[in-house]
């Protein structure tokens, strides 16, 4: 798939996109980009490429300065390199008998280099877990958590916590149900406790879904 546009009046100005996929068996492979030059910013890129070999799954996305900005030319942004690489791999160690999913993420690998990682386990048909990590390469910044997800017919609960560099202790956890009420969700939850060690203890709700 390829579109374009082009105009000239005292300078070239363009635009265009491209999309190119191939899929056999268990792998595929598809490549999007999209470009765009006007007089005043110049030059600005996207592109979106995706690959899949079972049991991997890899993302890849990169934006020029321009284009993350949508062409704007303000001076805090031209003085800072602002191009963005995003970077996403998922391993499915389910194809090893193993009930486990396993993803590393690299953001904004060009200025912050911040790194992630997770690793999602099904303990058994009610209960999951999630043990995620992050730290930035630039700010040293770094955070751990746990969630953990029970089902049953009668709800759902979730409960997570987490702990960050600044020594900040956050926790949040809720329990839904869409059975107890005919045609109803009701959801008791405690959020936004993002600070427990400093008071900032977070609020609870109850609310009530009611679809017509």
């Amino acid at each position: 798939q390829v579109g374009a546009s082009f105009m000239y009046d005292n300078d070239v100005e363009f635009a265009g996109s491209a999309k190119v996929s191939y899929a056999k068996d268990d792998m595929s492979v598809s490549v999007a980009a999209d470009a765009g030059k006007d007089a005043t910013n110049g030059l600005g890129l996207d592109v979106v490429a995706s690959a899949s070999v079972a049991p991997l799954a890899l993302d890849v996305y990169y934006a020029t300065e321009n284009t993350n900005d949508d062409f704007d030319d303000s001076t805090a942004d031209v003085a800072e390199n602002n191009d963005m690489l995003n970077v996403k791999a998922v391993l499915d160690l389910n194809d090893f008998d193993v009930p486990a999913t396993l993803t590393v993420k690299g953001l904004d690998l060009v200025t912050a280099r911040d790194l992630n990682a997770s690793a999602d386990v099904t303990v058994n048909d009610e209960l999951s877990a999630c043990v995620s990590g992050g730290y930035g390469l630039v700010s040293k910044d770094w955070n751990v958590g746990l969630s953990t997800t029970y089902t049953v017919d009668a709800y759902t609960a979730i409960a997570a916590v987490g702990l960050n560099s600044d020594k900040e202790v956050s926790a949040s956890a809720s329990i839904e149900s869409t059975t107890l009420v005919d045609g109803a969700t009701l959801t008791l939850a405690w959020a936004d406790g993002d600070d427990l060690t400093n008071g900032t203890l977070g609020n609870i709700t109850a609310s009530c879904a009611i679809a017509f």
